[in-house]
């Protein structure tokens, strides 16, 4: 089927009590793994282009992959511009195809981050793409200040008046989650995130989920979050199917049968994430 608007696949989860997993991709192996393990948990996925992955693979080249995927699956499928760190940026992922961009202004004033954000949601108006934004500050988890210091964390009463002035479609909070590998077991702020879903009626976004214990992440989405952001673990998954492939030196091993069995862990790594995602058992 055609590519799916990401508003459309998260108001299908809000619907019916599940997360959608967006997961980052810098291959075809990472998109082709996305939409398999998506027909077989019968749940839609989005993928997500970070626009730090040019030396990888062209934001063009993963816009035309998954949209020749999604034409030939019958799962929907989203297509996201993630993490834009400037207005320009964010205008190249409309330009390129996308149909939702993220303009991340989070680590700026939030005076600058919502007049950023709301240029690039009336440029995004006009081509019909919709907006994700982060307000709070998501860093990385192996800076113990970015998860424990809640002085960096989503303030409700500021997302409140976020989403109403800059009109944007979908917002990333930070309330203990932070990208990339943990220095400890994060501790999510549940409270904060439930203050935060009642004040702000638009889809709200978690990035790194990563190694968050996945009791925290399904009760993240039983109080409200729809996107679920998976990046770190999703490449680990690959590097550890090639590292097992490398050292076993099997006769007639060659790289089709090693990208065949790496294939195969990293569908069932996603297939275990869109479950925890998915506390109701819902199916296509």
């Amino acid at each position: 089927m055609p590519l799916m608007k990401t508003g459309a696949i998260l108001k299908l989860a809000r619907e019916n009590g599940f997360g959608v997993l967006a997961t980052n991709v810098l291959n075809y192996e990472t998109i082709l793994c996305s939409i398999r393990a998506a027909e077989a948990e019968r749940l839609p996925v989005i993928i997500m282009y970070y626009p730090g992955y040019e030396s990888f693979i062209p934001a063009e080249a993963v816009a035309l992959l998954t949209r020749y995927e999604a034409a030939k699956t019958w799962v929907p499928v989203g297509l996201h511009f993630d993490h834009s760190k400037s207005v320009e940026q964010a205008m190249w992922g409309l330009r390129t195809g996308y149909l939702s961009v993220m303009i991340d202004g989070s680590a700026h004033p939030l005076e600058d981050n919502m007049r950023d954000t709301a240029t690039v949601v009336r440029a995004a108006r006009a081509m019909d793409v919709e907006v994700e934004a982060e307000l709070g500050f998501v860093g990385r988890g192996l800076n113990p200040d970015d998860v424990n210091n809640p002085n960096k964390f989503t303030v409700p009463g500021e997302a409140e008046r976020f989403v109403r002035e800059t009109g944007v479609d979908f917002l990333a909070i930070s309330y203990g989650n932070a990208h990339g590998d943990y220095i400890s077991t994060p501790m999510l702020d549940f409270a904060r995130l439930s203050e935060i879903r009642e004040r702000v009626n638009i889809p709200l976004v978690l990035h790194g989920s990563s190694h968050i214990p996945d009791e925290q992440v399904r009760e993240s989405v039983r109080r409200g979050i729809l996107k679920v952001n998976v990046a770190t673990e999703y490449f680990q998954t690959f590097y550890k199917g090639l590292y097992g492939v490398m050292k076993r030196e099997q006769p007639g091993d060659t790289y089709k049968s090693a990208v065949e069995e790496i294939r195969q862990g990293m569908i069932e790594f996603i297939q275990a994430k869109m479950r925890v995602l998915n506390p109701a058992g819902f199916s296509l």
